[in-house]
């Protein structure tokens, strides 16, 4: 091609000169063409070479490259994508582009081609298809391009079959990854440093009542804080914590287990146990992740636990002190009274009989209060719910503990509507009133007065059991109905309890669907108040006598 435009410009030139007049000054003209010569057989060389350097690259590029028509029409190819479809050079040339693709999505190709003839250049995926019908992809860039002087377009293919092998597999892995973080019933959440939130398994949505969708892209910090509980709730406390993740270095603080506490709507409060821990990617860069567990059933084991083990002390601290001194007690008086029977008068017999008494009552109080409290705890004691007219009952307790008032010349007196009727299981209800009434006798002094009251409030019925004894003072008063921390107290004649009373009275009135509450000073007496759900006189003619529930 340069030796065509070297033998054009020399026949061109000498014309030149042959045409210019004489008068013309020769040897500068010259001069001017044989710059330009020299400069036009520098470029054509140039070009030349470039020319013959893209055809090297066309055909011995690696990817397979094809010029096409307007109409789709292959105007020619390379060697690699004659080898990689298994055609020659002229089977090629002529055919169709759409003979060798294999996508079948025909609304993509048309969106393509659109792209192509709009902007000059597009890029896509496509499969393709040899001469012997194997399927590989490509990814394809085409460009709008001159060709022989006419418009045409180079597409420029490249295999990305295993790539896209590698991808497929990639993605069956992540899908498996999710399953398999789904299914763990902890939740897992993981978060960049800025805090952004990446990924949110089933067990966190379970956990937190927070949906995926919800979650993902959000700030740690924002939902940390949405759910925390207590009064140490803050969004201060939230950055803290999320601070403390992102900054540490210390392994022990990410091996450490923590425990807090969230709220869940129509879930109420959970107990929570967390471990936070980084996640290494590279050189500086890192995730962060915590799993966290709902131990809410784990505490209510432990509460449970506990409580057992309190009672299990309780119990041996009863049969250990509160029955072992009360018999002692009996069984010296008795020996004694057996040694010197002959010799004591009435009156000393009848005042040892009078101490024997005083020990062995209280000692069965104790004794029936242990009982029922380990047939409460083992599950043992149900409810047998029935209709009960208060009065009767409040009679049928005083008939029981008017020996021992009388003893201490204690007056019982009651104030109680024959119209007030309770559902609720008669063998508790009596137990509540014996203790409380024992305990007011226990605490007055000599010549005093016990009353117990009933008062109709709305739906409920409030009963006082009140005495003019000893009274309580603050620190017992916080501790009374608890068993881990109430102990009993000496009576005005030195009479002695177990302490479970009240906490039995407590248990009670709880599993009768009712509350118990105590007003008291010290030296001024006590008033203990129930209440409990009433029953009209008229539904009670309207109930079966026994309920069992």
């Amino acid at each position: 091609m340069a030796q065509d435009i070297e033998t054009d410009f020399k026949q061109l030139k000498n014309f030149i000169i042959s045409s210019l007049p004489p008068d013309v000054i020769y040897p500068k003209i010259i001069k001017e063409l044989e710059l330009f010569e020299s400069s036009l057989f520098e470029s054509s060389r140039i070009k030349g070479l470039e020319l013959e350097n893209y055809k090297k690259f066309f055909e011995n590029a690696g990817d397979y490259i094809f010029i096409l028509s307007d109409g789709g029409i292959i105007l020619s190819v390379n060697k690699a994508a004659c080898k990689k479809y298994q055609r020659t050079y002229r089977e090629f040339v002529g055919t169709s582009v759409a003979d060798i693709d294999a996508s079948g999505n025909k609304e993509a190709i048309m969106q393509n081609i659109q792209d192509l003839l709009q902007t000059g250049n597009t890029r896509f995926e496509a499969i393709h298809k040899s001469k012997n019908g194997k399927l590989f992809n490509v990814d394809v860039i085409a460009h709008k391009i001159i060709w022989n002087g006419t418009q045409a377009y180079i597409n420029v293919c490249r295999n990305i079959t295993q790539q896209k092998k590698l991808q497929q597999a990639l993605n069956v892995s992540e899908t498996k990854l999710k399953n398999i973080i789904d299914q763990i019933g902890d939740g897992i959440i993981i978060f960049e440093k800025n805090g952004t939130i990446v990924i949110w398994n089933s067990g966190a949505e379970r956990i937190t009542g927070i949906n995926r969708k919800d979650a993902l892209g959000r700030k740690f910090t924002e939902l940390y804080y949405k759910v925390q509980h207590g009064r140490f709730k803050s969004k201060q406390d939230a950055n803290k914590v999320f601070q403390q993740i992102i900054t540490s270095e210390n392994k022990e603080t990410f091996n450490k287990y923590f425990e807090y506490e969230i709220f869940v709507e129509d879930q109420g409060v959970k107990a929570i146990q967390a471990i936070a821990f980084p996640i290494e990617l590279g050189e500086k860069n890192r995730l962060y992740g915590t799993v966290i567990r709902d131990i809410t059933e784990n505490k209510i084991f432990e509460n449970t636990l506990r409580e057992l083990n309190a009672t299990k002390d309780k119990i041996f601290s009863v049969i250990g002190h509160d029955l072992r001194t009360p018999f002692n007690s009996i069984i010296g008086f008795t020996d004694m009274l057996l040694e010197n029977f002959e010799n004591f008068e009435r009156s000393k017999i009848k005042q040892i009989l009078q101490y024997i008494n005083l020990s062995a009552k209280p000692t069965l109080d104790v004794l029936t209060n242990l009982l029922d409290w380990v047939n409460v705890q083992s599950g043992q004691h149900g409810i047998n719910a029935e209709i009960c007219q208060l009065k009767s009952l409040v009679q049928e307790v005083f008939e029981i503990m008017t020996p021992t008032a009388t003893m201490k010349e204690i007056s019982l007196s009651e104030s109680v509507s024959e119209k007030y009727f309770v559902h609720a299981d008669k063998r508790m209800l009596k137990s509540i009133l014996q203790n409380l009434i024992t305990n007011a006798i226990k605490f007055s002094h000599s010549k005093g007065k016990v009353e117990v009251m009933a008062r109709k409030k709305l739906e409920y019925i409030e009963i006082e059991v009140a005495d003019e004894g000893i009274g309580i003072d603050d620190a017992r008063k916080a501790a009374l109905f608890k068993l881990n921390t109430y102990s009993s107290t000496i009576g005005t004649l030195g009479e002695k309890g177990s302490g479970l009373g009240l906490v039995l009275c407590k248990e009670f009135v709880t599993r009768l669907g009712g509350k118990i509450r105590v007003v008291s000073n010290k030296g001024k007496g006590s008033r203990f108040f129930i209440t409990l759900p009433a029953l009209s006189t008229e539904n009670s003619m309207n109930i079966n006598s026994t309920v069992h529930v």
